[in-house]
């Protein structure tokens, strides 16, 4: 169960300078709305580059195999200095490509009522991965993420991914009763769009198909 208060439990792994943690997690969660669209995530998936990057709405780390760099595009220079500090990254196992998500607890209430005036307002809700309570299983090769992501969930509860995950679960969502209703919410921008990510393009299609979906259960 992954579930910090701040969402670097999986960096913990690998950099042990609480200091350091604590200062990156001041600046993201100090980042106005429009300067962080992914709610403040501190890590943006590092494995591919993300077809949304535009304007310094996400930034990223690359962690891939070969080139353990650190590479923040569009952020300032204070974050930048801060991430420099961040130590090489291992690889924990050999096939293992790493993926590190911000992955933390939010409460639907609270951000259902952050956007209360249109909470289907897909373009301010570009989350990578954020449930109520999650099980993530991030020992794969995160081209088979959806198959590896498992999730309990309450009724009501939001959750926000992108991707294969996304497309997955928001077409078995039709499959779910009321006791399992999940709402999904995408990204305007749409998501990956490399190594069999699909992008989604068409959110206001899948706005009303929500909404009709939900009425009818």
């Amino acid at each position: 169960m992954i579930n910090p208060p701040d969402g670097f439990t999986l960096i913990k792994q690998f950099c042990t300078d609480e200091k350091l943690l604590s200062d990156l997690a001041a600046y993201a969660r100090s980042l106005p709305w429009h300067e962080a669209p992914c709610h403040r995530c501190v890590l943006h998936e590092g494995r591919k580059r993300c077809a949304a990057a535009k304007d310094g709405d996400f930034w990223r780390l690359d962690l891939t195999a070969g080139k353990e760099t650190v590479n923040i595009k569009n952020r300032g220079p204070e974050w930048r200095e801060l991430v420099a500090k961040l130590p090489k990254f291992p690889h924990p196992q050999e096939d293992f490509l790493p993926s590190f998500f911000q992955i933390a607890k939010y409460d639907p209430c609270a951000i259902l009522g952050a956007h209360k005036d249109d909470p289907f307002n897909f373009s301010r809700m570009a989350f990578l991965g954020i449930c109520g309570d999650a099980l993530f299983s991030l020992q794969k090769s995160d081209d088979d993420l959806a198959e590896k992501f498992e999730v309990e969930l309450e009724p009501g509860d939001l959750v926000f991914l992108s991707g294969e995950a996304f497309l997955n679960w928001y077409h078995g969502a039709r499959n779910l009763d009321a006791e399992r209703i999940i709402l999904l919410m995408g990204d305007t921008r749409g998501s990956h769009v490399e190594e069999g990510w699909r992008i989604v393009n068409d959110t206001r299609k899948i706005q009303a198909e929500l909404r009709e979906l939900l009425n009818s259960l």
